[in-house]
């Protein structure tokens, strides 16, 4: 199973899947997340938040199929225009 991972400039974010019957079912659901994110990039099993002025995040989704964030900082150098994943 995939989660998907939704999130809105205004802090309100949700996490689903789509079941063996084709629904798609929420699984998290939250008005916390923080503003403005400019890059959101999958990372492994990771995924990977950036804003323009330096602030990041790491998170994942946990087999409850909830947001958890593990990392977070102010001190990424900002401005990036492109954040992608390398294997």
């Amino acid at each position: 199973m995939s989660d998907i991972l939704f999130v809105r400039n205004d802090g309100l974010f949700a996490v689903a899947h789509i079941d063996s019957a084709g629904e798609l079912v929420e699984t998290d659901v939250g008005h916390d997340a923080t503003l403005d994110w400019t890059h959101i990039v999958p990372v492994g099993k990771d995924i990977l938040f950036v804003r323009n002025d330096g602030l990041f995040a790491v998170a994942h989704i946990n087999t409850a199929g909830e947001l958890v964030e593990t990392h977070a900082g102010d001190d990424a150098t900002p401005d990036w225009t492109h954040v992608m994943p390398v294997a």
